[in-house]
């Protein structure tokens, strides 16, 4: 049996499910995926849609409003949000993107600032930005328990690690197709 969430894990999975076409014919951003619909088609799908419009809502205005958002999708659609966890989801979602700043880099200011290094002085800059990055990374990564990884040192275990030295199944046929 499949189990299934009631909510998305992170928000990367809104940033992987998520697809824009701007020839839309209502203008507004599409949604597309199969892993967004869940029992009812409605639980993470709603998730979804009230972060994707409270993101579109940010960028536009600079505000949030996950209540009323909430509020409309629910009334358009009885339990299409449907749980606390949910609403914790758009919540924790939306202060991620807040606090990275998430925003795809254009590719001419991402060859600028690649170039940056090359001055010593604007290599300061930037090590300056990346030490602010990695502070953010690590108060954003959860810190791991002593029992957390536990479980793969179990000698019942130890067979179903993999060596670093061989490469993933997945992966082969992009050896092999050279």
């Amino acid at each position: 049996m499949i189990e299934h969430k009631s909510h998305p894990t992170g928000f990367n999975s809104m940033k992987a499910t998520h697809t824009r076409f701007p020839s839309s014919p209502f203008d507004a951003p599409t949604l597309l995926t199969s892993q967004t619909i869940c029992h009812n088609g409605g639980g993470r799908s709603g998730a979804f849609l009230a972060l994707d419009a409270n993101l579109e809502l940010l960028k536009k205005t600079g505000q949030i409003d996950v209540y009323e958002y909430g509020k409309i999708l629910i009334n358009a659609r009885p339990h299409l949000i449907d749980s606390v966890d949910q609403y914790q989801f758009i919540y924790d979602a939306l202060a991620e993107a807040v606090l990275c700043n998430i925003e795809p880099i254009e590719m001419w200011k991402l060859k600028k600032r690649s170039s940056m290094y090359k001055a010593k002085k604007n290599r300061q800059v930037m090590e300056a930005q990346v030490a602010n990055e990695v502070k953010l990374l690590v108060m954003l990564t959860p810190t791991l328990r002593i029992g957390d990884c536990a479980g793969g040192h179990r000698l019942e275990n130890r067979g179903k690690n993999r060596d670093v030295m061989v490469v993933p199944r997945r992966f082969l046929y992009y050896i092999i197709s050279f």
